[in-house]
Formats: C-alpha cells, sequence, structure tokens
C-alpha cells in the first residue's frame, strides 16, 4: 500500500492539525501514515482517531533530535509507547527548549528592534504545551516584519545566525537507545540531508568565494556523514532511503545499503507545510510485514 511516513503537525514545528494531514493523506491516495513530530507524541491521539475515520492505517511515530557535535541528526521511531523513558525525555527537552526559546526572542528582539513577549509567543503556537521550536518563533517574527518567513528563519535563526542559540538533545546513540526503550523500532532520518560541519564551517561554506574550498567541506561532509550511518547501522532497525529530497542516486544508494546491512528502509515526506514536498509524493510502498514490524507492541 502506498504510505508516508514523516510528516509534521503544529504540535511541533509543522503548519497544520492531524485532521489537516490526514484529509491530504487521503486525497493523495495513501493507504498507511505516520506523524513523526520533533520529540513528542501528543498529536498521536488525534491522528489515530482522524486516520481511522478516512481508512488509513496509522502508525505511532516521533522524530528524536540528536547531535553529533554541533550537526543534528534525526532519528525517527515507530511504534514507541509513552512510558517513563518517554516521559523523563519528554519533560527535560521541554525545559530546556523553553529557556532556549527565551534566549531566542531576545536575540531576534534585539537584531530587529522587536518587542515580542514570551507570552506573545506561547499564544501565538496555540499555548500547546510541546517542545518549543526556531521556526515557530520565525513565524511570529516574519509575520511582524511582514517577510517571508524562511528569508527571515535564514537570517537570523538558522545554525551559525545571529538569533541562533544550540540546542539540547542526546547523541545519535542516546536516540537510538531512547527509542529502544519505548520499545520502538530506530530509524536513521533522510540520512543524505545530514549536516555534520561545524558552525563555523559552515558559515565558511556560505560565505568563501574559493570554490575549491567549498567543495573540501562539501566533501568533508559527505566523509563525515558516512562514517556516521556506518557507525550507527549496527544499532539501526531501519534507514528513511526513499525520501522526498533525496536524489534518485541517494534513494537507490541508502535503499541497498539498508538492504545490504539487515535493516528495513522506509519513505517520507517530510511534511510541514505548503513550502515541503507534499504529502504522499515520494514512491513507496508499505507492505504489511513493515507494517507489522513498525508497530506498537
Amino acid at each position: 500500500m502506498r504510505a508516508d511516513l514523516h510528516m509534521h503537525t503544529f504540535y511541533s514545528d509543522g503548519a497544520h492539525s492531524p485532521k489537516e494531514v490526514v484529509a491530504m493523506g487521503k486525497a493523495a491516495g495513501l493507504g498507511a501514515m505516520a506523524v513523526t513530530d520533533h520529540d513528542t507524541m501528543g498529536a498521536c491521539g488525534a491522528f489515530f482517531e482522524e486516520a481511522k475515520k478516512a481508512g488509513i492505517l496509522p502508525l505511532k511515530g516521533v522524530e528524536i533530535s540528536a547531535y553529533e557535535g554541533e550537526g543534528r541528526v534525526h532519528v525517527l521511531g515507530y511504534g514507541c509507547a509513552e512510558n517513563e523513558a518517554y516521559v523523563a525525555y519528554f519533560e527535560e527537552k521541554f525545559k530546556k527548549s523553553e529557556a532556549r526559546i527565551q534566549k531566542m526572542i531576545a536575540l531576534s528582539n534585539e537584531m530587529y528592534s522587536l518587542d515580542i513577549t514570551y507570552e506573545e509567543f506561547c499564544e501565538s503556537r496555540k499555548n500547546l504545551r510541546e517542545p518549543y521550536h526556531a521556526a515557530q518563533l520565525a513565524k511570529l517574527v516574519s509575520a511582524r516584519l511582514q517577510r517571508y518567513i524562511w528569508d527571515v528563519f535564514a537570517e537570523a535563526f538558522a545554525f551559525g545566525m545571529p538569533a541562533h542559540v544550540p540546542d539540547w538533545g542526546p547523541t545519535p546513540e542516546g536516540a537510538v537507545s531512547l527509542i529502544h526503550a519505548c520499545g520502538g523500532r530506530a530509524v536513521l532520518a533522510h540520512p543524505g540531508r545530514i549536516g555534520l560541519l561545524t558552525s563555523v564551517e559552515y558559515r565558511e561554506m556560505r560565505t568563501t568565494g574559493d570554490s575549491a574550498r567549498r567543495e573540501f567541506l562539501q566533501r568533508e561532509n559527505l566523509l563525515r556523514r558516512q562514517a556516521l550511518v556506518d557507525r550507527l547501522a549496527p544499532l539501526l532497525d531501519g534507514i528513511e532511503a526513499i525520501y522526498a529530497k533525496h536524489t534518485p542516486e541517494q534513494r537507490e544508494f541508502y535503499r541497498t545499503y539498508a538492504l545490504n546491512h539487515g535493516l528495513a528502509f522506509t519513505g517520507g515526506s517530510d511534511f510541514h507545510s505548503e513550502e515541503d514536498p507534499p504529502v504522499g509524493c515520494m514512491p513507496f510502498d508499505l507492505s504489511e510485514e513493515l507494517y507489522d514490524f513498525l508497530s506498537e507492541r
């Protein structure tokens, strides 16, 4: 059956409700879906209810934000239980994200001469008790400036920019261990998009006029990325090979890599909003065997 196993709602940094995301999946002809909000399973109850109404098989999902040095590595968890391990992680993530966003509000106010308050920010995100995200603040700031959200995000909040504050999270191995402690299956998200340069290297690659230096940094990131994938492979249950923004060559490479290492491979759009590839846009079919493997036990 056609499936999309990677998408987000406004419970993290998506633009839509679980009901709206399910409607998009229904319109795309999907037979199975998973909502994988960042660091929370808060949307899963509403998502399951709407998916069942729509005749779509739901999978319980979450996307854990992990860190390799300064680089962010996402690990998808499927079939996780909201047990003590999950609750302990969620509470710590919420607390650390609250402190982080308050610093980012102050930095963006200074950068743009604004007066956004923490209370105003909370109201803008529907006062959900879920971890805070930079994209949510970028949405509020861009509305005040009457500018395009992703221009503001890239200018102020992206990695290495003036209003960026480093996030808190486990190591990639820690994220896999957390997912397994919750009884879930750990799948490395969009491996072809992982960036492992330092903030200094990243800024240099964006600003240098030296093409040879840019090419060196790009090659260095590829080497670091593959070393990470090789290191994690024995711990993982799967790899997200059929990712919407992977090139055809990357899809085939990671699909073959997964099969050669005895891992499942999954597919997802990583839909957040209409700025992204649409729900169900990737050619991914979910077998009954894989559905059972990824389901909550």
